[in-house]
């Protein structure tokens, strides 16, 4: 994990954060690579050079750093029991999450102060499943839902695009106040 310095100063105090963001993600996962997602539109946050918060509208992997409110984590432990997706994708994932919807919808701050690398030997999942784990048709099985459930938003997705409640937004991890 890579944290940026400009983190510390965003956790000494929480006033800057407006009210409506009940989940902000401020990590981005792969700091190497340019992510693509569909985001609303930038609310700047005072007194924070840089920083902007927009609402996600499509998913994003990775959990390693994110700030919830108190009543965004008292909703997330209803499904303690329940959760049978990684942590990241119940998160950050409305094609997977029960919690997410219209009503309850991550944010992204952007640029990321957070990025979870993918070094080798940084995770404890295996890359590849030990034999028994999932036969190869339980893992067709399982591309096929995620694709059926990913395809379930597109026409939500297209309408947030044309009405200009989102658009593709280049996310990169990056110091805060950089020109």
């Amino acid at each position: 994990m890579a944290l940026r310095p400009e983190l510390a100063p965003l956790l000494s105090d929480s006033d800057w954060i407006p009210n409506e963001f009940g989940l902000i993600k401020v990590e981005k996962y792969n700091a190497h690579r340019v992510s693509k997602l569909l985001m609303g539109a930038a609310v700047r946050v005072a007194d924070q050079k840089g920083v902007a918060i927009r609402r996600l509208f499509s998913r994003h992997t990775g959990s390693a750093g994110y700030i919830i409110s108190r009543s965004a984590a008292q909703r997330t432990l209803r499904y303690i029991g329940r959760i049978d997706v990684p942590i990241d994708h119940f998160l950050f994932n409305e094609t997977v999450s029960p919690m997410l919807g219209p009503e309850f919808r991550p944010a992204m701050l952007i640029p990321s102060v957070v990025a979870q690398l993918p070094d080798p030997g940084g995770s404890v999942i295996a890359i590849v499943p030990p034999p028994g784990i999932a036969t190869r048709w339980q893992r067709r099985m399982l591309s096929f839902r995620r694709a059926r459930a990913e395809a379930r938003l597109w026409h939500k997705q297209i309408f947030w695009t044309i009405t200009g409640r989102a658009r593709v937004v280049a996310v990169t991890f990056e110091p805060i106040g950089r020109e």
